[in-house]
C-alpha cells in the first residue's frame, strides 16, 4: 500500500481506494476537493460546482464536467486531490451516474499524468468497481 504524500511526492495520478474510514491529512501543496455522499447525478454536479468553485460557464455535464477538471489551477505545482464519500449512495440511486463518473474521473487522472499534473481521487467506501482500485495506506 501506498500513502497519499508517496503518491504526490511521485506525482502518480489516479483514482484509489481508502484503506480504513478516514481521509489522510491534506498535504500541501494541493486543493482539496471534498464531494459529499450524494444520490444522483443533478446533486453531484452541484457538489463539484461547489466544492471545485468551478467557473460560471460549467454546464452540470459530464462533458463540462471533464473540461472543468482538465483545467483546475493547481497551487505551486502541487496537485488536486478529490475525496468521494460514501460512493454506494450514488451507486445504489443513479448506477449509471456512478459508473460514468469512475470512467470520467479515471480519464482526467490519466490526462493530468500525461501533461505532469497530478490529479488524485480517493474514494472512501464501497461501491462497484471500487475494490478493483490500488489501496492507499492510511498516514
Amino acid at each position: 500500500m501506498t500513502t497519499l504524500r508517496e503518491i504526490l511526492d511521485g506525482r502518480r495520478s489516479g483514482v484509489y481506494r481508502l484503506a480504513g474510514a478516514t481521509s489522510p491529512k491534506t498535504v500541501a501543496p494541493t486543493a482539496s476537493i471534498p464531494i459529499p455522499a450524494v444520490r444522483n447525478k443533478t446533486s453531484l454536479m452541484e457538489a463539484f460546482a461547489t466544492a471545485a468553485a468551478l467557473p460560471d460557464w460549467f454546464g452540470r455535464n459530464w462533458d463540462s464536467l471533464e473540461e472543468c477538471l482538465l483545467d483546475l489551477p493547481t497551487p505551486n505545482r502541487g496537485g488536486v486531490v478529490v475525496t468521494l464519500a460514501e460512493p454506494a449512495l450514488l451507486a445504489r440511486h443513479d448506477p449509471d451516474a456512478w459508473r460514468t463518473l469512475l470512467a470520467l474521473l479515471e480519464d482526467v487522472a490519466a490526462a493530468w499524468q500525461t501533461r505532469g499534473g497530478v490529479f488524485v481521487v480517493l474514494v472512501q467506501g464501497e461501491a462497484p468497481g471500487v475494490r478493483d482500485l490500488p489501496i492507499l495506506a492510511p498516514d
